[in-house]
Order: structure tokens, then C-alpha cells, then sequence
């Protein structure tokens, strides 16, 4: 493992909301600290269906010298981390409030992981709620802070993301030449209300609301109209887009929609959607992450291609140090890949996604 190169595309933060809330601006900041949910929503009920058992070490906050401590043990030269409890800002439709807490929450994050220590990188959180804002907070994120773009949360948000009131954010990330990236976490109102162990819901929610926004902005014609956008759907492994891929091509040949306005996708001369996408992937505007534990994987990239596939550690959430040497492992060890994909996986095709 120590002899490849590794960047780890997603990993996390567990937020401290005591002092997050020291970085909460004006006119909202006397009226902290914030915790619980009085800083960001529940991400949804599903989270609190009872205790479950986790791998040991799992869901252990990891402080900036945690992470460099992780990073040195498992053989990895940088990460870029994203929130926990964030991970539902899209639920946050106060416009000043939405403002306030991503300010606050891009500082603190700066000030307590990235400032620090080189190898760790930032994803902001964007008040989503007032576009122009947003647009304002990613160029500063951005060009002050040195992040690597910004999240999108996949569940939440009142218009779906190939909506054209996100369009102009969009075209800010282009001329920033920043990332942005879809980001699983919150499960409700997708058919999961009442599911039940939550096994079924954290088996399958991530998958559902990152193939949901893949495929809006895929039919919004989004890497049409920003050729030069990178976008990444992270967490929800590999093998949905093998589905989303049979089922948006089957779905647009039996319901091709009338479009006098150029509203959707452009297929060039005998592309079909599959085709449509994979062209996406191999021009660097679309990545998937996966933690290589998928059983599915090596089919996937024998389909797909390993151009595109991002290495994720997801610590400290479902995982610890020993698991994570454990998939970086079954990759490398398995037949299938060429030093190629290999390279692709853990480090090259993460270098194109962020910027590095």
C-alpha cells in the first residue's frame, strides 16, 4: 500500500457544534451556542430507529491531529473532508439562517482542520437557499480559504438540482474551475419512511437520492450547457450507476419528451444515453466514489471503464484505520485491474476531480 499513491475523495468530520457556534456571525451569534438540531436539521427519523452495532471505532470524532494520525497509519498523502450533521443543509430554507450557519461552518472548518495541516482539504456548504449568496460564498471559499469547491446535498432541497435556479452556481464553479459533489445522507421521502431495520434504509437511501440527482442533472442537459463542470456523486458505491444507466436509457427510448426549447440533454449523432454518459465520465465531468468494499465494483469498471472512480475512506463513519487498509488492499490484489484503473482509482482520477 505505502508504494501508491492515495487520495482519499470523501472524507468526514463530525461536526462540534459548542464551537462550530463561535464562528456563527452576527445578529445570530449572541443567541448561541446551537446544538442538537438548533444548528443544522435532522438529517431524518430513520437515524433514530434504535442502537445498531457498528464497527469498532466507528463514528469516534477525529480532530485534525485524529486525521493525521489516520492518514500516516493507512498510507494516505491527503483527504478532502465533508460534514456529518451538514449533511442535511439542504433542509435549511430560512435565507439569512442558511447564510449564517454555512459562513460559520466553512470558517470552523477551516480553522480547525485545513489551516493546520496541508493534506487536509476542504468541501464548503453553500447557503442554497439564496443562489446569489451561494454564488458569493463559493468564490470565497474558493479564492480565501483554498477549498477544493463545494457539496451539494443530494435530499432536501425544494427544486431538484438540474433545476435552472442552480444553474448560474453552476456556471460560477466552471469559471472557478472548483468541484462540487452530491453528497448521500438524508433518506426520507424516498420511499424509505418505514423502513425497517435501518440496514434497509442506509443499504439503499444513499444509492436512491444520489441516482435521483444524477439523473436530473443528466437530463437537465447540466454538462452540456457547463462543459467545464466536475461533478461527483460520493457515497452511495458503485454498482447504482450500472442501474442508472440501463434505466434512464430505457426510460428516455419509450418516453422521449417533446423539447421546443433545448431544455434537455443533447445526444451527439448516434449516441444513446448509455453512450451520453459514458462520454461524461471519460471527458473528467462526472466521478463516483466508492470504498472499494463493493462486491460489484470490479464489474462496473469492466463495464464503465476506471476513469472516473474515486477512492473513499468515509472515516470516521462506518469504518476504522484496519478496515480501511483491508479495502485498499482488495483492490490492489484484485486480478482484474491494470496498474492503470489501479492509479485511476487512488489517486489520479481524484487529482482531476479536485484540482490538485
Amino acid at each position: 500500500m505505502s508504494a501508491r499513491r492515495i487520495i482519499d475523495a470523501d472524507g468526514h468530520i463530525i461536526e462540534d457544534e459548542i464551537a462550530l457556534s463561535e464562528f456563527i456571525p452576527e445578529p445570530f451569534h449572541s443567541a448561541g451556542p446551537f446544538q442538537g438540531f438548533r444548528l443544522f436539521p435532522p438529517l431524518d427519523h430513520l437515524h433514530s430507529q434504535g442502537p445498531t452495532t457498528s464497527p469498532p471505532g466507528a463514528f469516534r470524532p477525529a480532530n485534525a491531529e485524529d486525521w493525521g494520525v489516520f492518514l500516516d497509519d493507512v498510507g494516505i498523502e491527503r483527504t478532502v473532508l465533508y460534514p456529518t450533521f451538514g449533511l442535511a443543509y439542504g433542509k435549511i430554507h430560512n435565507r439569512d439562517w442558511s447564510k449564517a450557519v454555512t459562513r460559520g461552518y466553512n470558517d470552523w472548518l477551516y480553522d480547525t482542520y485545513l489551516k493546520g495541516d496541508s493534506r487536509l482539504h476542504g468541501m464548503a456548504l453553500l447557503p442554497l437557499a439564496d443562489v446569489d449568496e451561494a454564488i458569493i460564498e463559493l468564490r470565497r471559499v474558493v479564492d480565501q480559504l483554498g477549498m477544493r469547491g463545494a457539496m451539494l446535498p443530494s435530499n432536501g432541497l425544494p427544486q431538484p438540482l438540474g433545476a435552472k435556479i442552480y444553474w448560474p452556481l453552476y456556471a460560477e464553479a466552471e469559471k472557478l474551475g472548483c468541484a462540487l459533489s452530491v453528497h448521500g445522507g438524508c433518506h426520507d421521502n424516498t420511499g424509505l419512511d418505514n423502513a425497517d431495520p435501518f440496514a434497509v434504509t442506509r443499504g439503499l437511501g444513499h444509492a436512491f437520492t444520489i441516482a435521483a440527482s444524477f439523473g436530473g442533472m443528466i437530463f437537465a442537459g447540466i454538462f452540456d450547457r457547463f462543459p467545464n463542470l466536475r461533478v461527483a456523486y460520493l457515497e452511495a458505491g458503485a454498482a447504482w450507476l450500472l442501474m442508472a444507466i440501463e434505466r434512464l436509457e430505457e426510460g428516455y427510448e419509450t418516453h422521449i419528451p417533446y423539447d421546443p426549447n433545448d431544455s434537455y440533454l443533447t445526444l451527439q449523432g448516434g449516441e444513446d444515453v448509455a453512450d451520453y454518459i459514458q462520454r461524461q465520465i471519460s471527458e473528467d465531468r462526472i466521478f463516483i466514489g466508492t470504498e472499494g468494499k463493493e462486491k460489484f465494483l470490479p464489474q462496473t469498471i469492466a463495464a464503465l471503464g476506471s476513469r472516473g472512480f474515486v477512492y473513499s475512506s468515509d472515516f470516521p463513519h462506518e469504518t476504522n484505520p484496519d478496515l480501511c487498509k483491508s479495502d485498499i488492499t482488495d483492490i490492489n490484489q484484485n486480478p482484474g485491474y491494470s496498474e492503470t484503473d489501479l492509479d485511476n482509482i487512488f489517486a489520479d482520477n481524484a487529482v482531476r476531480l479536485y484540482g490538485f
